[in-house]
């Protein structure tokens, strides 16, 4: 199997080889703005890791979102929403926190002015919008420039034509996979246009000053239609960051212009202004505490360390996987209390892994699969911390777990911490117990 280190090594050759990062249509920088996706889907189709944080809808699920599509449009539409100066686009998976839900990034800074407005985005899954103060949804936009996109295509030049089979062709011989890129990046300027014109009406008309929000690289369209009217953005950090994110990652060059980057870039330590190559100089990124990790560690100072204790931290693209290497242990670890926590995605879906189905019935194996319990009381009372690059084992180093990489895709992204010794890295043929020291 091939590693993400040669992967995105590869991956970025092509892109250069073919100046993809500049490539237009309707003067829309199209692989730019999907190059993240175009990554997960090589990514997934090559088995190197398994399709993130979804399961597949039902023909019900899907009726249940269209009319969540549309509700929301008129129910929540953001024309409707009081002119304010600050605008959150938060993270789509929330938490319960003091019996409200919310958004453990940007909610810091929700309740710094009166005058916000909150922006929630369709995940493409499940769809919450937090009616909270003056919350709309971002469904109007999405609803309208899917309609005007699936009835009228982008114009695309012989010559940008030619540009994309080249580099669709270079993707089949380095990875031997197919991906339709035309099709998909002739839509997306369609859909831009309509939704860049839309937002910055909403921009304007709301007198909106500065942007807050957590995943820069879901939201291009919002990010240019600011930056075309010097409105502020800010991201706040959601997760790890490296230079394996092709999120964050970018060519060194000093003449490369992202426009669907934000202006700034807030993240929770000082090692992190270093982990990848961001398109912004140094002095637009800033440092600041997440306040919700820090409370959460103040609130649990008194729990102690469970000897014996292993936390599992599955997530989407690696949770199988995971699963499958533990039950191949588990005859070694009767001494042992298993607690595997399962990623948000994977709640409606971890029944589908066999071997964590086989595992939930030993008695010492504790499988979780909501939120009802503490996560971060969890990394707290822990001995060990196993996973691959989940955000969460960061989280479970500040908790002072010991941390075990599993030798699967994605481990490069923990390279930090292996590589001064504070992680240990268990190869995914060997035999977990002798790890347990």
């Amino acid at each position: 199997m091939r590693s993400v280190n040669d992967v995105v090594k590869v991956f970025r050759e092509v892109e250069e080889r073919h100046n993809a990062l500049h490539l237009e249509i309707s003067e829309v920088r199209v692989w730019l703005a999907l190059r993240l996706h175009i990554y997960y889907e090589i990514a997934q189709k090559i088995g190197m890791l398994d399709r993130p944080h979804q399961a597949a809808l039902s023909r019900i699920d899907k009726l249940k979102n269209s009319y969540s599509y549309i509700y929301n449009s008129l129910r929540h539409n953001p024309f409707l929403a009081k002119k304010s100066t600050l605008l959150i686009v938060p993270h789509s998976r929330k938490v319960l926190s003091n019996n409200v839900v919310i958004d453990i990034y940007t909610n810091d800074f929700i309740n710094v002015r009166s005058d916000t407005t909150v922006l929630e985005k369709h995940d493409g899954h499940r769809h919450q919008v937090s009616l909270g103060r003056n919350a709309v949804a971002y469904d109007f936009f999405s609803v309208l420039s899917n309609a005007y996109s699936s009835v009228f295509k982008a114009p695309v030049s012989k010559e940008v034509q030619r540009t994309i089979k080249a580099i669709e062709d270079d993707i089949e011989d380095q990875f031997s996979v197919s991906i339709d890129l035309l099709g998909r990046m002739q839509k997306l300027a369609s859909k831009f246009k309509v939704e860049n014109y839309l937002v910055k009406k909403f921009l304007k008309k709301k007198s909106i000053q500065e942007i807050v929000l957590a995943v820069s690289y879901g939201h291009p369209v919002l990010i240019h239609a600011a930056k075309s009217l010097g409105i502020k953005v800010t991201e706040v950090q959601h997760g790890v960051i490296n230079k394996y994110h092709l999120g964050y990652e970018f060519p060194t060059d000093s003449n490369f212009e992202h426009p669907f980057f934000p202006d700034e870039l807030i993240v929770w330590q000082d090692m992190w202004k270093q982990a990848a190559n961001f398109p912004i100089p140094p002095n637009c990124i800033f440092t600041r505490e997440l306040q919700y990790f820090a409370m959460e560690k103040r609130k649990l100072e008194h729990v102690p360390k469970k000897t014996g204790t292993i936390l599992c931290l599955s997530q989407g693209v690696n949770g199988e996987r995971i699963a499958a290497y533990l039950e191949k242990n588990i005859q070694y670890l009767e001494n042992y209390e298993i607690i595997f926590k399962l990623h948000p995605s994977e709640y409606n879906r971890w029944k589908s892994y066999l071997s964590l189905v086989n595992l939930s019935k030993y008695k010492n194996v504790k499988v979780i699969s909501d939120n009802k319990e503490s996560l971060h009381k969890m990394m707290k009372s822990a001995e060990y911390a196993l996973g691959v690059f989940s955000t969460a084992m960061f989280e479970a180093y500040d908790y002072k777990c010991k941390l075990l990489v599993l030798e699967l895709p994605g481990l490069e992204y923990m390279s930090f911490l292996l590589n001064s010794g504070e992680a240990k890295l268990v190869p995914i043929d060997s035999r977990l117990k002798l790890f347990l020291s």
